[in-house]
C-alpha cells in the first residue's frame, strides 16, 4: 500500500470537508479485498462510517490493539494513519474562517 503521503496531500489540498469525505471513500474503494478481509471486523465497519472522525478513532484504536500478523499490522497501520490525516484535514477545515468573515 504505503499511499498515506499521496492521500495526505490530497486531503490538504481539498478546500471543503465534503472533498475530504469524498476522497477518504475514494480511498476505501481502493483498498484491495484482500487487505479488507484481513482486517478486524471493527476496523473494517468504521471504514463504512459517514463520520470520518468517528471512523479515524475507532480505526486508530484497531491499530493499537492489534495483535495478529506483522503484514497486517502494516496494512491496519497506513489506514489509520490516512484516516487520522482526513480527520486532520477536517478539524482544520472546520476552524479556518471563512474568506470574506
Amino acid at each position: 500500500m504505503h499511499r498515506f503521503q499521496r492521500w495526505r496531500d490530497l486531503f490538504q489540498g481539498a478546500s471543503t470537508v465534503q472533498g475530504v469525505e469524498r476522497l477518504i471513500r475514494d480511498y476505501v474503494d481502493s483498498i484491495p479485498p484482500t487487505v479488507l478481509a484481513a482486517l478486524p471486523d471493527e476496523c473494517r465497519r468504521a471504514l463504512g462510517d459517514p463520520n470520518v472522525q468517528r471512523a479515524a478513532v475507532t480505526i486508530l484504536h484497531c491499530e493499537l490493539a492489534f495483535k495478529g500478523e506483522p503484514a497486517t499490522a502494516e496494512q491496519l497501520h497506513e489506514v489509520a494513519h490516512t484516516f487520522a490525516a482526513a480527520s486532520l484535514r477536517i478539524t482544520r477545515l472546520t476552524k479556518e474562517p471563512m474568506i470574506g468573515d
